[in-house]
């Protein structure tokens, strides 16, 4: 009757703490398990596996009495037998015989039942523990992930070592984020993932700090954050990076959940843009392959059936390329819609976020400036830079820590994941000298600050985009037949070289060196 009490007090707690129905279903589960424990014990003790005192107090519950062993001597005879004689009777002797051969029959069997059970235990604890470190270490967990982001941002970021960052847009954090089991301070239960580099193949950064995906057990949450973004004025550096400092300056939260697969998180996503913004999305995939589906194909199905899975990884086919072989291979050479403008020339062995980025020059007179379309995790950027294209882009590129968006900048595309500019809409920024000069027709919003060139953003991270084109649907960027090779510096008509950009003085004043933030 104690037993039952306490297992409706049980079930009444469950009831009370669940959260779902479903919840309920799982701990009347659970506590159905442990009791079917404790009754397979029971029935083990009874049957003496579990030793004589387990099996005395198990029939002593039962309400049986087991009669004490009679002690046999080796020649299977009582012992409270004097001697053995010849007026012993005979049937006697073979009877007492009979009763040791069966007991020592009895006895192996219980030795063997005891061994079993000894060694399905062992195999449990043995294959529990292999499991438990195995977990401890990622094993089952996802190695790498690609995230997306949406377009949500923070126009006036917290930024340690920078007092003048750029615009927060989160997407500069996509990309692939890799499971780092070196992080001790933080609770080994749940991966960490950190930041990779933006090249091909990405790795880790070895000057700039990568942003983290952790979970929270104080706010039972995924959260995106980064050690040197803060939601509050900072007074003082945080040298040591432990968890709780992230939790506390999260940059994005999941709902809660408890699930240990960042991939398989439920719900919306809150942003911090200086105020809490509920409803964001976060796209969140793994970076394996599984081939079990397709054994009797020569393509994967995970790796969009251009190439095969190969050590839960995707070899791609020739012409296609991307962690799921989504991409075809880029085209070299691109051209604007209007006649005589120059070629963009795709440069070899340099990639943004694991796109090509294409180049071209401005005019002759100008050799070392160009016109670059570089991408930065969600949108294309078309930006006026000197110099050779190594010297900007690599390794340690990132879009926010280098402000990819500045006021070099001319064209920004819409929000896409094309792999190529090609057939992507875009519109020219309007800058500060187009919005001093056309106030009434851009956006009265604007504040002519002798200290500020800048434009105000009234909702948009850029501040004011007009349209290029007349028609829109039709992209700006087309693929071009020619080879890079091909192309005849001679034959550009270069006073259409600056497209619709207004006159921009001397050039060589206009460009000045836009310095990195150090990670002190």
């Amino acid at each position: 009757m104690v037993m039952g009490y306490l297992f409706l007090f049980n079930l009444f707690i469950t009831l009370v703490q669940a959260e779902s129905v479903i919840t309920i279903f799982f701990d009347v589960l659970a506590l159905e398990f442990v009791q079917k424990l404790d009754d397979n014990a029971f029935i083990l003790s009874q049957k003496d596996i579990l030793g004589v005192r387990l099996r005395d107090a198990a029939a002593f519950s039962a309400g049986l009495k087991f009669t004490k062993r009679r002690e046999m001597s080796k020649h299977g005879m009582s012992k409270d037998r004097k001697a053995i004689g010849t007026n012993d009777d005979p049937g006697d002797v073979s009877q007492c015989r009979d009763e040791a051969s069966a007991r020592h029959k009895k006895d192996h069997y219980h030795f063997l039942l005891r061994a079993v059970y000894s060694l399905n235990l062992l195999l449990l604890i043995a294959g529990v523990t292999t499991i438990g470190v195995k977990q401890d270490k990622g094993k089952f967990q996802c190695p790498t992930i690609t995230v997306e982001f949406g377009s949500e941002f923070w126009d006036k970021p917290i930024v340690q070592y920078d007092s003048k960052p750029g615009v927060l847009l989160y997407s500069y954090f996509n990309g692939v984020y890799e499971m780092n089991p070196k992080l001790k301070n933080f609770d080994s239960r749940y991966p960490v993932y950190t930041e990779l580099n933006k090249d091909l193949p990405p790795v880790a950064y070895k000057e700039k700090e990568g942003a983290m995906f952790l979970y929270c057990t104080d706010i039972k949450s995924w959260v995106f954050a980064h050690q040197n973004i803060y939601k509050l004025n900072i007074t003082t550096a945080n040298a040591d990076v432990t968890s709780s400092s992230l939790c506390k300056n999260w940059l994005a939260r999941s709902s809660e959940t408890t699930t240990f697969d960042i991939t398989q998180i439920p719900g919306d996503w809150s942003f911090w843009t200086g105020v809490i913004i509920p409803g964001g999305q976060v796209s969140i995939r793994c970076n394996e392959c599984n081939a079990g589906n397709d054994k009797d194909s020569n393509k994967s199905s995970d790796c969009n059936y251009h190439g095969q899975c190969d050590g839960k990884a995707c070899n791609c086919d020739p012409g296609y390329q991307g962690t799921h072989c989504e991409f075809n291979e880029p085209c070299e050479v691109l051209q604007e819609p209007f006649k005589n403008r120059p070629l963009w020339r795709m440069i070899k062995n340099v990639t943004s976020y694991g796109r090509p980025i294409y180049r071209r020059e401005i005019d002759p007179k100008h050799k070392s400036l160009y016109l670059s379309a570089i991408y930065a995790g969600s949108q294309w950027f078309v930006t006026f830079e000197r110099g050779r294209i190594n010297d900007s882009y690599g390794s340690e590129y990132h879009a926010f820590w280098d402000q990819v968006f500045e006021n070099k900048t001319d064209y920004v595309s819409d929000f896409t994941n094309a792999f190529t500019p090609i057939g992507v809409e875009f519109k020219r920024w309007a800058s500060p000298y187009d919005v001093s000069k056309n106030v009434d027709i851009y956006d009265d919003s604007y504040d002519d600050d002798d200290d500020d060139d800048e434009i105000e953003r009234t909702g948009c991270p850029w501040g004011l985009l007009v349209p290029i084109m007349d028609v829109e649907g039709q992209g700006y960027f087309h693929c071009s037949k020619k080879k890079a090779e091909q192309i005849d510096m001679n034959t550009t008509d270069w006073s259409l070289a600056l497209g619709n950009n207004p006159v921009l003085g001397d050039l060589d004043d206009y460009f000045s060196p836009t310095p990195s933030p150090s990670f002190g």
